[in-house]
């Protein structure tokens, strides 16, 4: 690759707002992987409550265990 499309294509991996999007879009992924594994996992909500089901996703969100297999 060369010319324009390379300068654009490494002015856009640089700028700090494609950087912050990506970032977004990074954990969004993860906590829907981690609420689908939690409903896929009938130990993890069972008998929860709909407000205890929440408190326990935001429980390993701030423990951040939610990123468990996904940082590299």
């Amino acid at each position: 690759m060369f010319g324009s499309q390379a300068a654009t294509l490494r002015a856009l991996a640089e700028s700090p707002a494609v950087i912050k999007v990506s970032g977004i879009a990074e954990e969004r992924e993860l906590i829907t992987t981690m609420i689908e594994c939690m409903i896929g996992d009938l130990d993890a909500l069972d008998n929860c409550t709909g407000r205890e089901g929440a408190e326990r996703i935001l429980a390993a969100i701030r423990a951040e265990t939610h990123r468990v297999g996904f940082d590299r």
